[in-house]
C-alpha cells in the first residue's frame, strides 16, 4: 500500500519538475582551421555554444585549458553575460602548436560555468598531424669512368614534422649513357621519422661510349604521409663521368720537295685534348716543335716539322685534359729517308728554268742579229 502511495506522489511531482524553467548549455567544435594542424603552425579553434534549455543562461564563463603542446595566443577565458534559450554563440581561440608536438589527437579540456552554480567540463579534440618534407643533402660517387659500374650515394633528410611511411627511392636518367644495373635503380627505405637522415645507394653503369661530362639524373622519393596519402618528391642531380684524352699517331708523311715532315695525330680518348705541344726528338735533343690549340674527341690535327736527315725520331706529346690535368706520351715515328746523295729535285727544277731562260735569250739574240744584217 505504501509503495502505491509513493508512486502516486512521484507521478504528481514529475509534471511540476518538467514545468520548471532552466538553462541547458552545450558546446561543440564548429571547426578547426587548418585541419589537421601541423606542428609549428597556428590554429583557429571555433566552438559553438548553444542553450538548449527554456531559460536564458547568465554569467557564462568558458575557459580553455590546453596541454603543453599548445600555446594560447590570447585570453583563455571567454565571458558572456547572457545567452537566450535556443540561441548559439560562436567562440574562437587562437592557438600555436609547438613544433615538438607529435602527431596525435589531443583532448583539450573546456570548463564551463553559468548561473553562478552550474559547472561542467568537456573535452575538445584537436588533430595534430606532421607533414614529411624531404631534402637532398648530398650526392657522391667514386671515380666513374666510361664502361664501368659504380655506386652513387645520395643523402636525404626528412626536414618535415611528420613521419614518412613505406618510403621508396628510384633513379632515372634521360641519357642513354648512364643506366641502373638490374634493380639498382630502386631502393626501399621504409619509415623515415622527422629530422631523420637516410643514405641511399644506386648501382649505375656508364656506357663505354660515354664522354667526359655531367649527365642528368632524377631521384624520386615516394612515400605515404600519416593519413595514407601518397606523395612524391623529385630531385634533379648530375652524374659526372670522367674522361681523358688519348692521342695516337695516325700517319706520317715526309715531303722532300717542301722539306717538311707532317705527323697527323688522332684523339681516341673520351675527353678533349687542350694546349698540345709536340716535340720532334733526335739524339735526345729537340729538333723542332709545333703546337695545336685543341683536338676534339675522334678528331685529328696535323703537326709540321722541318724534315731531318734521318729515318726516325721520337715524337713527344704534352697536353691537358679535364680539370687541367697534364698528360704526356712519347712515340717513335718513321718515314722515308731523304737521299742527300741523290738528285735534288728543287735544284733540278731551278737549273731547268735557268737553262730554258738562257735558251730563250739566245734565240732572241739571234733574231735581233738577223734583223740587223737584213737592214744593211
Amino acid at each position: 500500500m505504501k509503495s502505491k502511495i509513493m508512486i502516486l506522489i512521484m507521478a504528481l511531482l514529475i509534471p511540476i519538475v518538467l514545468a520548471e524553467d532552466f538553462a541547458l548549455l552545450n558546446i561543440e567544435t564548429s571547426f578547426t582551421d587548418p585541419y589537421p594542424v601541423e606542428p609549428g603552425k597556428n590554429l583557429v579553434l571555433s566552438l559553438s555554444l548553444s542553450n538548449n534549455g527554456n531559460k536564458a543562461a547568465k554569467d557564462i564563463s568558458v575557459e580553455l585549458l590546453p596541454p603543453e603542446q599548445f600555446v594560447l595566443l590570447e585570453s583563455s577565458t571567454e565571458k558572456i553575460n547572457e545567452l537566450q534559450s535556443g540561441k548559439t554563440k560562436i567562440i574562437e581561440y587562437n592557438l600555436f602548436v609547438n613544433s615538438s608536438a607529435v602527431s596525435a589527437v589531443y583532448q583539450i579540456p573546456l570548463r564551463i560555468s553559468y548561473d553562478t552554480t552550474i559547472n561542467l567540463t568537456k573535452n575538445i579534440n584537436i588533430r595534430v598531424q606532421g607533414v614529411p618534407d624531404f631534402k637532398l643533402i648530398s650526392v657522391k660517387s667514386d671515380e666513374f669512368n666510361p664502361g664501368e659500374t659504380e655506386d652513387i650515394r645520395a643523402a636525404i633528410q626528412n626536414l618535415g614534422t611528420g613521419k614518412a611511411k613505406r618510403t621508396v627511392a628510384t633513379f632515372k636518367s634521360s641519357s642513354q649513357e648512364i643506366s641502373p644495373v638490374l634493380s639498382g635503380g630502386i631502393v626501399y627505405i621504409g619509415d623515415v621519422d622527422s629530422n631523420e637522415n637516410k643514405l641511399i645507394e644506386f648501382n649505375l653503369h656508364a656506357s663505354s661510349d660515354a664522354e667526359y661530362g655531367v649527365y642528368p639524373g632524377i631521384i624520386n622519393i615516394t612515400y605515404e604521409d600519416e593519413s595514407g596519402n601518397v606523395i612524391s618528391d623529385k630531385f634533379d642531380i648530375g652524374v659526372l663521368i670522367n674522361g681523358k684524352p688519348d692521342l695516337y699517331i695516325l700517319k706520317t708523311e715526309a715531303d722532300i720537295v717542301e722539306q717538311k715532315l707532317t705527323i697527323e695525330i688522332n684523339n681516341l680518348g673520351t675527353a678533349e685534348a687542350d694546349a698540345i705541344k709536340s716535340e720532334l726528338i733526335i739524339n735526345n735533343k729537340t729538333f723542332d716543335v709545333d703546337y695545336v690549340t685543341k683536338i676534339k674527341i675522334d678528331k685529328s690535327a696535323s703537326f709540321k716539322f722541318k724534315i731531318p736527315q734521318t729515318e726516325s725520331a721520337i715524337l713527344k706529346l704534352s697536353y691537358k685534359g679535364p680539370d687541367n690535368i697534364q698528360y704526356a706520351k712519347e712515340e717513335v715515328v718513321v718515314w722515308d729517308k731523304p737521299k742527300s746523295n741523290g738528285f735534288n729535285w728543287t735544284m733540278i727544277i731551278v737549273v731547268g728554268i735557268i737553262i730554258y731562260l738562257m735558251w730563250k735569250l739566245d734565240i732572241v739574240k739571234r733574231v735581233l742579229k738577223l734583223n740587223k744584217v737584213k737592214s744593211r
